[in-house]
């Protein structure tokens, strides 16, 4: 090792979820640890009803997670293929294994279908399949390795093609191309009347029978709306605002009808989000319950907790490992960093920082 050790904080707990997934006619959610480990929750009464051994790893995006509609069966996905990896079906509660597919590789999303008869598979490379949810034989391919969002509401579907030339789709009759303004999706949402798209910099709702812009909310620096979820009680957009910052907000944001966005709450350290319509809620991955109409807490689950590290001056771990000097300013001393300090707190010192858990 090079140059000094660096100190590291005191191990500080935080929630050992790393990914949520909620049935949308249910009030069941999945809660999936860094890898394999799921449990099965019921929001209504905060009560864990199981937990077993998936496919499930966690790594990039958080979307290798999923539940049934009616909240009976979820999905998992893992990186690799082979005997530990693929994609897998599981009754819930039980945890049965209902289906393997272990050739399946790269998968980066899994969706079940609105009615529950499928679950799309999304990989990194390769074709998007859409397999049969009773037995995981594939049904489908679409080239183009296309993320699919499909509408509840009709048979719409929301194509983002990896190819970052290419526009996004709405395939229906006749399809209809969205051209991209932020370089992906980051979340997307349908109401009966129009769609809402959450992307690098930006978030814009489009009216469905028109064919145009209703509205756009431009975000700024490198803040992301993280998740969108519509709300039929006042037909509005909800997401996750993340300022992308340690010790910055991190919370639940509600845009109008001319899309002004308004901040109802700020969430303790959290990873993931899951939205429940019938309770009207949203569930963090610290185990909160969030009313979606005011931002107030409700209710809380009591997910498991891991000792997290934290390393007080990042700068001086690269140098131990690397050799890399430290930024020079412009008096000649060494860049202060926001890492010196117990992640633990906010940049005040006084409070838990939102955002994420300790550690992440």
């Amino acid at each position: 090792m090079l140059g000094k050790t660096p100190k590291l904080c005191n191990k500080v707990l935080g929630s050992s979820i790393r990914s949520l997934a909620s049935g949308r006619l249910s009030t069941r959610v999945a809660a999936a640890f860094v890898e394999r480990t799921v449990q099965i929750w019921q929001l209504r009464q905060c009560q864990k009803l199981a937990q077993f051994q998936t496919v499930y790893d966690f790594g990039g995006p958080t979307g290798r997670l999923a539940m049934a509609p009616s909240g009976d069966r979820c999905a998992a996905a893992a990186w690799t293929a082979g005997r530990r990896g693929g994609v897998a079906c599981y009754e819930v509660p039980s945890g049965n294994l209902l289906w393997h597919v272990p050739e399946l590789k790269q998968t980066q999303y899994v969706e079940f279908s609105p009615d529950g008869k499928c679950i799309w598979c999304m990989p990194e490379t390769g074709p998007t399949r859409r397999l049969d949810a009773s037995t995981g034989k594939v049904l489908d391919a679409l080239r183009g390795s296309p993320r699919v969002f499909a509408d509840p509401h009709s048979s719409r579907l929301l194509l983002e093609y990896r190819d970052k030339k290419r526009d996004y789709v709405l395939a229906q009759d006749p399809d209809y191309h969205i051209q991209r303004s932020g370089g992906c999706i980051i979340g997307a949402a349908f109401s009966p009347e129009a769609l809402c798209i959450s992307e690098f910099g930006v978030v814009r709702c489009i009216d469905l029978s028109l064919r145009v812009e209703k509205w756009r909310y431009s975000l700024q620096n490198d803040w992301v709306v993280q998740s969108v979820w519509h709300r039929g009680l006042d037909d509005r957009f909800y997401g996750v605002l993340d300022e992308n910052r340690r010790g910055a907000f991190r919370g639940l944001v509600r845009f109008d009808e001319h899309g002004t966005c308004e901040r109802l709450c700020e969430f303790s350290p959290s990873c993931a989000e899951a939205f429940c319509a019938d309770l009207d809620c949203v569930v963090t991955s610290s185990g909160e319950l969030i009313r979606l109409a005011d931002g107030v807490e409700i209710g809380r689950l009591a997910f498991p907790q891991s000792e997290y590290v934290g390393i007080e001056d990042f700068e001086a771990w690269l140098e131990a490992h690397f050799d890399k000097p430290r930024r020079a300013r412009a008096d000649g001393g060494s860049a202060p960093n926001s890492h010196e300090r117990d992640p633990t707190l906010s940049r005040s010192g006084t409070r838990p920082a939102p955002g994420r858990p300790p550690g992440f």
